[in-house]
């Protein structure tokens, strides 16, 4: 693994966590794996690639309120202005992906 790095809550000086970077070979193994992945991505049709998408942001709805927590952690805000600030609104890539199509 490559160097620590330590996430600290700017308003309290609290260490949150310890996240380790990545080495060298590690990222280069993350390129070729996007690599792949774009060309199987490309191949997909809009169907399957709106599907996706949908499921995607589904998820990321479902879990807005843990990125406000995280959010305010991180940024030392209060917890309603972290979910005001990041997590209110998710654009419906459903109606945006249906008017380009």
């Amino acid at each position: 693994m490559g160097k620590d790095i330590e996430a600290i809550n700017p308003a309290t000086g609290e260490k949150i966590r310890t996240y380790e970077t990545a080495t060298d070979k590690q990222i280069s193994s993350t390129f070729s794996k996007a690599r792949d992945a774009f060309k199987q991505w490309k191949d997909l049709s809009i169907d399957k690639r709106c599907g996706y998408l949908r499921n995607l942001r589904k998820e990321i709805v479902e879990r807005k309120r843990g990125a406000g927590r995280s959010y305010q952690t991180g940024h030392g805000k209060t917890r309603r202005r972290s979910f005001d600030v990041r997590c209110s609104r998710y654009p419906d890539y459903d109606k945006i992906l249906r008017r380009e199509h």
